[in-house]
């Protein structure tokens, strides 16, 4: 930082004098503090990689952004092992004249985001949502790239190896005596499931009614 004083030399004349021996000073302060800091950016992969995995995605965006080791964590495998899908994730707003603004799936940055790390998803969660439609069309989306043959499945499907659902029994409704009836949801999380992991389900009639 420069710091300076007006001055008046004999002839009257106002001036600003520098003082350059306090600005070399704070300088070499300045560059003091930031090397008590620690090198942030030469951290090792897997140490950042680790952090990273505890960031959401738009925390991992910005993180991102520090420096190029950290840009190159970014698209590591370990940092996308789990992908947690809610309410925000991958949407975009939206003004609906009934509900008001509303969080819609983006399928464009949906599309972009599986082509590049969805071969990297261990684990697919499904937090409990509150708009099924953005799950319905995320399903549909995955299910698309799954179903599709090698090369052209991007690797997407595969290397899962678990998948949780949470479904949101105890959805807040208006009136308390009143039941919230969900209904349209378990057929399609079937059937995804089914695409990914290729197994058969075999239920009967007594299962069903339980």
């Amino acid at each position: 930082m420069l710091k300076g004083s007006w001055k008046t030399d004999e002839n009257d004349e106002v001036f600003i004098d520098i003082e350059a021996d306090q600005t070399n000073a704070d300088d070499e302060s300045d560059d003091d503090g930031v090397n008590n800091c620690g090198s942030w950016s030469q951290l090792p992969d897997l140490v950042v990689e680790q952090v990273f995995s505890y960031l959401t995605i738009r925390q991992r965006y910005y993180a991102s952004l520090v420096c190029r080791s950290w840009s190159a964590a970014f698209n590591l495998q370990h940092v996308w092992a789990t992908f947690m899908f809610d309410d925000s994730t991958l949407t975009r707003r939206k003004f609906n004249y009934y509900y008001g603004w509303q969080h819609v799936l983006d399928h464009m940055r949906l599309q972009n985001c599986l082509s590049r790390i969805g071969r990297n998803i261990r684990c697919l969660v499904f937090a409990p949502l509150v708009n099924f439609f953005n799950l319905y069309e995320f399903m549909n989306m995955f299910s698309y790239f799954a179903e599709q043959p090698p090369p052209a499945n991007l690797g997407i499907g595969p290397n899962i190896r678990s998948l949780r659902f949470v479904f949101p029994c105890n959805m807040a409704v208006g009136d308390e005596t009143e039941q919230a009836h969900i209904f349209g949801t378990g057929a399609c999380a079937i059937q995804f499931g089914l695409i990914v992991y290729r197994r058969e389900v075999v239920g009967s009639p007594e299962e069903a009614d339980g």
